[in-house]
């Protein structure tokens, strides 16, 4: 499943509405700051992603670039 930052960005901004954070407002930079974190990560995961399989015959760990 592609990760959609646009979505997460969202997700993260109603989130914080829930615990009160007022973050859509004309002046307001807590989207803008929001997307840069969430892009960093996302990036990061791609980037830097491994999974390690503890046994059998392809036990090991594995780093694959996700798209």
């Amino acid at each position: 499943m592609p990760m959609n930052p646009s979505k997460v960005t969202q997700e993260v901004m109603a989130d914080l509405e829930s615990h009160g954070w007022l973050v859509r407002n004309k002046n307001c930079v807590t989207e803008r700051l929001i997307d840069s974190i969430v892009a960093r990560v996302i990036l990061e995961i791609q980037q830097n992603a491994e999974v390690s399989i503890k046994s059998g015959s392809s036990a090991g760990t594995y780093q694959q670039a996700i798209k």
